[in-house]
């Protein structure tokens, strides 16, 4: 059960990082350079705090799964 979670988890992941990479890859276009420089600011910190956060869950489920029955047993 926690594979189909884990599958999901990595696949959203994917996503998110192809769409990111999409709109930073369209974003040299000529226009407003201000524009783009505020894009990719709040980009890179929603980016940054998306890889944060999946590296908390992928760390606290790890644990689960290798201490988790240690201290349900004990």
């Amino acid at each position: 059960m926690d594979w189909i979670f884990l599958a999901l988890f990595f696949g959203i992941l994917g996503i998110s990082a192809i769409l990111i990479i999409a709109t930073l890859v369209s974003l040299p276009r000529l226009g407003d350079e201000r524009k783009n420089l505020i894009k990719m600011k709040a980009q890179s910190y929603t980016f940054a705090i998306v890889i944060g956060y999946a590296l908390v869950e992928m760390a606290r489920k790890t644990y689960i799964v290798f201490w988790g029955d240690v201290l349900m047993k004990g």
